[in-house]
């Protein structure tokens, strides 16, 4: 109800889209896709049940099973593995925590990050590696996530400007894009790549595929802990994504706030 905030710049939870920044984490600490984890339907950290979106479990798992059906004790037991300050310094080179300048008087949140000290809390760790707990990102960082993993593993940093005309044609004040940093390796990315097209052509991102070719993406439901007057709570609904899977041209970020699953 208020039409006037620019969504993509404000900080959300962003659920289950971040198993990819955890999935890159795991890559690229030497955790091999093949790692394998039996979904019997929740995990127990720290003393605590956290619980999947499919009850039954999604049994023995690999990375790629993983990421296709979006399974949170197999993340879980993966984010466990890292070293949270190397986890934590590949989530801030591909864009998490720094507001980015798109345009004069136009910058996006810097959304937040856990601290090094608290992901020793092993269940505040779990939290993490689904995406929830103290992350906030905007849709802008997301993309920012996607584009890395399209692109082979260059971190970009997004701008509106391309500089300015009097005529309409030509520049005569040129804005210079920012020079790509690398992110992840380039072997990372593409583990990634193949993995969400295999999300949208045979796990939960079916309804992404396109009419024509493929794409890649991976799918989120995001909790908010924000509930209703009848006690439900406020769930949003994401989609992240390239397109087309061979030699990806966009990046795309659905957000539907309120929208229950991804």
């Amino acid at each position: 109800r208020k039409p006037l905030i620019n969504r993509a710049l404000m900080p959300y939870c962003v659920g289950s889209s971040f198993k990819l920044a955890v999935a890159a984490a795991a890559l690229e600490q030497g955790i091999p896709p093949s790692f394998s984890v039996d979904c019997v339907g929740g995990t127990t950290v720290a003393g605590r049940i956290f619980y999947c979106h499919n009850h039954a479990g999604h049994r023995q798992s690999d990375l790629r099973r993983a990421i296709e059906q979006s399974c949170n004790p197999y993340f879980i037991n993966l984010g466990q593995k890292l070293d949270p300050a190397r986890y934590l310094e590949l989530c801030r080179a591909v864009g998490f925590s720094r507001s980015i300048r798109l345009a004069p008087q136009l910058s996006t949140s810097a959304g937040t990050l856990p601290s090094v000290e608290a992901l020793q809390n092993h269940a505040e760790l779990a939290n993490f590696s689904f995406g929830q707990g103290a992350l906030t990102a905007s849709p802008v960082q997301i993309a920012q996530l996607i584009c890395c993993i399209a692109n082979g593993g260059s971190a970009v940093s997004p701008h509106l400007v391309a500089g300015a005309t009097a005529d309409g044609e030509t520049l005569s004040q040129e804005n210079p894009a920012a020079a790509p940093v690398r992110g992840i390796s380039q072997n990372t990315a593409e583990i990634l790549q193949r993995m969400m097209v295999a999300t949208v052509e045979e796990g939960s991102g079916q309804n992404a595929k396109p009419d024509i070719g493929s794409a890649g993406g991976k799918t989120a439901s995001a909790q908010t802990g924000i509930f209703l007057e009848n006690g439900s709570e406020i769930v949003h609904a994401w989609f992240s994504g390239f397109y087309p899977a061979k030699d990806p041209k966009y990046a795309i970020v659905v957000l539907n706030e309120g929208g229950n699953s991804g």
